[in-house]
């Protein structure tokens, strides 16, 4: 397997057709609203979901990635919740925390990754887990 594809997160959150065909499948009973959203013909996105995901190579890339960029809002927007500049402000100020320094690096990695709401998303689900795992590690050894 290529080191690169196990490193990455963003490849790990799988290929846009992956991801593509995930969301349809997740979201089968709202393909009008999707419709409706991404102009592509309620047919196709029937297809996408109900196709092998083999046979999804040949769907037109343009909508493979309008599907992409909707199924990472809608990840976004269920990890950010109903207010994302406040989880957004708190990993901010937790990057700069974490990443010091005023040398052109440190200042280029604390832009990108504040500018990016997909590593934002990435970053809260990252920091909800672990407070999760903490707080039921600590209540299981309470318990004891």
């Amino acid at each position: 397997m290529n080191k690169r594809k196990e490193s990455s997160w963003r490849l790990n959150r799988y290929d846009d057709i992956q991801k593509v065909y995930n969301f349809l499948q997740e979201n089968k009973d709202v393909l009008n609203q999707i419709q409706e959203t991404t102009k592509i013909p309620r047919p196709t996105l029937y297809r996408i979901a109900n196709s092998d995901l083999s046979k999804l190579k040949n769907v037109k890339w343009k909508s493979i990635n309008t599907l992409a960029k909707l199924a990472d809002k809608e990840y976004i927007d269920s990890v950010l919740g109903d207010r994302p500049e406040v989880v957004s402000k708190t990993i901010s100020f937790l990057i700069d925390e974490r990443i010091t320094g005023n040398d052109e690096l440190a200042i280029k990695l604390r832009k990108i990754i504040k500018s990016d709401p997909l590593v934002m998303a990435q970053i809260a689900e990252t920091i909800t887990k672990s407070t999760n795992q903490k707080y039921s590690q600590e209540s299981t050894d309470s318990g004891n």
